[in-house]
C-alpha cells in the first residue's frame, strides 16, 4: 500500500473514533431541530384510478398506509395535519365499502393539533353517514357517530338553535342502534335514553333502557339505568300497552318484593298465596 493511501486510512480511522463519541449528542441536536413540513403528494381520484390499472382497492390500501404516516408525523411534529379530508376522501372514492376508512377520517379529522375548524367536525359526521349507507349495521360506526354529533358538533353550536337540536336528535337515534347493536360502553343506554327523551321520544328512550337493563353488567350502572326506566315508566306510563304494562309490573314489584330489583323479580315472578 502507498503511503498516501495508509494516510488518508488512517485520518479516516481517526476521524471516526473522534465523531463516535459525539453521536448521540448529534442525533439528539437533529432530532431537535428536525422540522416535519405539513405536506402530501395525494393523486386526484382521476389520476388514481388510471394509475391504479384497476386495481383501484389496492391504491386504495396504498393511501391508507401513506395517510396513516401522514397522520402520525403531524400529530408528532404538532402540525394541522391540513390533508388528512384529502387522504380520506380519495381513498373511500377508490372503494366506497372501505369501512376503516370511514372511522379513520372521522377520527383523524377531529383529534388532531390546534383548534379544529367545525367545518372539519361536519366533515367527519358525513363521512360517518356515508360509511353507514354500506354499513347500516355496524355498531361502530353508529357509536362513533353519536359521539361526533353530541360531544364534538353539538357544544360548538349556539345552545338554542335549531342545528344543536337536530345533531343531538341525530346522536340519540344513532346511541339508541349502537345500544341495541351491542356496542358502546356500559353508560351509553343512559345516555341515548336522555337524548330521546330530550327529543320527544319517551317511548324509544324507555326501550332503550330495557334493553340497556339486559346487557349491562356493572351493578352501579344497572342501578341506575333501572331508577331512569322507572322514572320514565311513572312519568309516561300511557303511551302504549306494553309501557302501561311495564309501570304496573313495576308498581307490583314495589307492592310485593321492594327489596328485589326488576330484573330478579322478573324471574322470581308474582307473589303466590298470602
Amino acid at each position: 500500500m502507498q503511503r498516501s493511501s495508509l494516510a488518508v486510512v488512517l485520518v479516516m480511522l481517526l476521524g471516526a473514533a473522534g465523531v463516535a463519541p459525539l453521536r448521540t449528542s448529534l442525533n439528539q441536536h437533529y432530532d431537535s431541530h428536525r422540522r416535519v413540513l405539513d405536506t402530501a403528494e395525494i393523486p386526484t381520484v382521476g389520476v388514481a384510478r388510471v394509475a391504479s390499472l384497476g386495481h383501484v382497492e389496492w391504491l386504495a390500501d396504498v393511501l391508507w398506509i401513506n395517510g396513516l404516516l401522514y397522520y402520525g408525523e403531524s400529530l408528532s411534529a404538532r402540525n394541522p395535519g391540513r390533508y388528512v379530508d384529502r387522504y380520506a376522501s380519495v381513498m373511500i372514492a377508490l372503494d366506497p365499502r372501505f369501512r376503516e376508512a370511514y372511522l379513520w377520517a372521522a377520527v383523524a379529522l377531529i383529534l388532531r393539533t390546534g383548534e379544529v375548524p367545525i367545518e372539519d367536525i361536519r366533515r367527519a359526521s358525513q363521512y360517518l353517514e356515508g360509511g353507514l349507507r354500506f354499513f347500516p349495521s355496524d355498531g361502530e360506526l353508529h357509536m362513533q357517530r353519536g359521539a361526533t354529533l353530541a360531544f364534538e358538533l353539538g357544544p360548538r353550536l349556539p345552545r338554542d338553535s335549531a342545528e344543536r337540536r337536530e345533531a343531538r336528535a341525530v346522536a340519540a337515534e344513532h346511541f339508541r342502534k349502537a345500544s341495541a347493536l351491542g356496542e358502546g360502553p356500559e353508560w351509553i343506554a343512559l345516555t341515548a335514553a336522555t337524548l330521546l327523551t330530550e327529543a320527544g321520544r319517551p317511548d324509544a328512550a324507555i326501550e332503550t333502557l330495557r334493553d340497556g337493563l339486559v346487557r349491562v353488567e356493572n351493578p352501579a350502572f344497572r342501578t341506575r339505568i333501572q331508577q331512569r326506566l322507572v322514572d320514565l315508566l311513572r312519568s309516561h306510563p300511557g303511551d302504549d300497552p306494553g309501557l302501561a304494562g311495564m309501570h304496573e309490573l313495576e308498581e307490583q314489584r314495589r307492592r310485593e318484593y321492594a327489596y328485589l330489583p326488576t330484573p330478579l323479580y322478573l324471574f322470581v315472578g308474582p307473589r303466590v298465596g298470602p
